[in-house]
């Protein structure tokens, strides 16, 4: 009685998995509708940071042949400005100034304008045959108040850990009663026998060190919000990582950031992230009729800070 008992639950098992098969189905996407895309996160008076991708948007069943010449037709960008009127773009970078060891070879663009004044709108607008026009404005933030930065080199003697972390002590002084958002930004001047040389700059964490593995679970620190202490006087503590060379002084940037550019950032860091946790991450786009960012920070709060 017991092996009929036995087979019987057997048999029901069986009907139950295959009662619960799930026929293979076919998702059709919609086919993408191309747009006009722009990434430029430019910086007042350092040119070497203003460089804009302009380009066009491919669908997630669609592939990009890097090795074509595929690329916009007539393409156009100008930049009204308060002071000097428009001002049109122009490419630096083309396809075949890129090395032969370059896979993806796009067409860089960038103004002769790196005066931008805080407070003032600029107007961004961009076209090419075959795809609707393009724009999207910008109002500078003002200058951040930087009030001090300690930073106290790691005390890890490891000799086979090649990156270090230094603890920041940044205090910035936030406005009250407005969102403000920052980027920080940190370079160590390398000891030299004859000139101080800026070297590769920090990469700001919230830990000390990872205990798992470098970048895994862990969150890279690139743009802050002033949400938790708005209208404050406010102590952050973060951890810059860089490499195990000989400095005693750092070059730090306080820079103002637009919100567009922190939900941007914010959202690619996320993207980028090797977290198997993380969410599914929308990027956020400021361009009318188009995609990605356009935004102009402040100029930077710029201070050399002698490493305890």
């Amino acid at each position: 009685m017991k092996n009929l008992i036995k087979y019987i639950s057997a048999l029901s098992l069986i009907f139950l998995f295959n009662a619960c098969e799930i026929e293979p189905r076919i998702i059709e996407l919609p086919e993408h509708n191309s747009q006009l895309t722009i990434t430029a996160a430019l910086t007042p008076q350092d040119d070497s940071l203003n460089t804009i991708l302009f380009n066009y948007s491919i669908g997630i069943q669609d592939v990009q042949d890097f090795d074509s010449e595929n690329y916009l037709i007539n393409p156009s960008l100008s930049l009204t400005t308060p002071d000097q009127g428009v001002i049109d773009g122009y490419i630096f970078k083309d396809v075949e100034d890129y090395s032969e060891f370059e896979s993806a070879r796009f067409p860089l663009w960038k103004f002769d304008y790196i005066d931008f004044i805080p407070g003032e709108t600029y107007v961004l607008h961009g076209s090419a045959e075959g795809y609707e026009d393009i724009q999207t404005s910008v109002t500078i933030p003002q200058v951040p108040e930087l009030s001090s930065v300690k930073i106290t080199k790691s005390d890890d003697t490891d000799p086979t850990r090649y990156f270090q972390r230094d603890l920041f002590e940044i205090e910035i002084d936030d406005p009250a009663g407005e969102s403000n958002y920052y980027r920080i930004r940190a370079r160590p001047i390398i000891k030299d026998n004859t000139t101080g040389i800026i070297g590769s700059s920090f990469r700001f964490y919230g830990n000390y060190s990872n205990p798992i593995d470098e970048s895994t679970l862990e969150k890279r620190i690139t743009v802050v919000s002033d949400e938790l202490f708005d209208g404050e006087k406010h102590t952050m503590l973060v951890y810059g990582e860089r490499g195990s060379y000989d400095f005693d002084q750092v070059e730090f940037d306080l820079i103002a950031i637009t919100e567009a550019e922190f939900l941007y950032f914010n959202a690619v860091e996320k993207l980028n992230n090797d977290n198997p946790f993380t969410e599914p991450v929308t990027i956020q786009s400021n361009i009318s009729n188009g995609y990605g960012l356009f935004s102009i920070s402040s100029p930077p709060n710029t201070l050399i800070v002698t490493v305890d």
